[in-house]
């Protein structure tokens, strides 16, 4: 008096399993690939980025008062040239001028192997913190006194 059960076969139903996990493989795969397409051009980046920032050699070399104002004059050993984008003097933002310190003509950026002119407004105290930074995320710091 067995009855006999009528229900998938094994074989149906393990091609069924297989089937899923082939698909969740797939779809595994297919977003890692995205993802490592976007990971392999931002290291790329990273990578231009790191190379331009140690082909910048930036160096103080005098610092002055006149005027009112301070001339710090700052030489690029390096191989590329750097463009500050901010100046900071004692945690506070200034406003600053730059000129090629051989020919006087004003510039915007430290060429490799030139010799610049930076100046701002004198600061309140003496020996005072210059930071300079620049658009590929170069950030130099100097203590100097006029």
């Amino acid at each position: 008096m067995l009855k006999r059960k009528r229900g998938v076969s094994e074989v149906v139903g393990a091609l069924i399993l297989a089937a899923i996990t082939v698909s969740v493989a797939v779809v595994y795969i297919s977003m890692a690939t995205g993802y490592a397409g976007r990971g392999a051009t931002s290291l790329a980046d990273i990578m231009r980025t790191a190379e331009r920032r140690q082909g910048q050699l930036l160096s103080a070399v005098y610092c002055c008062e006149s005027g009112g104002n301070v001339m710090v004059y700052i030489y690029n050993y390096g191989t590329v040239s750097a463009a500050p984008v901010k100046v900071i003097v004692n945690g506070a933002e200034v406003a600053w001028t730059m000129k090629n310190a051989d020919t006087g003509a004003l510039c915007t950026e430290i060429s490799p192997d030139v010799l610049v002119e930076l100046s701002f407004p004198k600061p309140s105290t003496n020996p005072f913190d210059l930071i300079i930074t620049s658009p590929e995320g170069i950030i130099v710091s100097w203590r100097l006194s006029y």
